[in-house]
């Protein structure tokens, strides 16, 4: 899923502010890395581990 699909499917579902910052941080850390390895954001891989909660 790009980051530009996950931040437009929470704008649409009313997420929390925070999470959608989250997203464009993550985003821009791949964008960042990408860069780096002078490979499309596309071929890289992004695993995110750790609780996800809602409230």
């Amino acid at each position: 899923m790009s980051a530009t699909y996950a931040l437009t499917v929470i704008e649409e579902h009313g997420a929390r502010p925070g999470l959608t910052r989250f997203i464009e941080s993550v985003h821009s850390m791949i964008s960042v890395v990408a860069d780096e390895l002078d490979v499309p954001e596309s071929e890289l891989t992004v695993v995110l581990t750790g609780d996800i909660t809602a409230s």
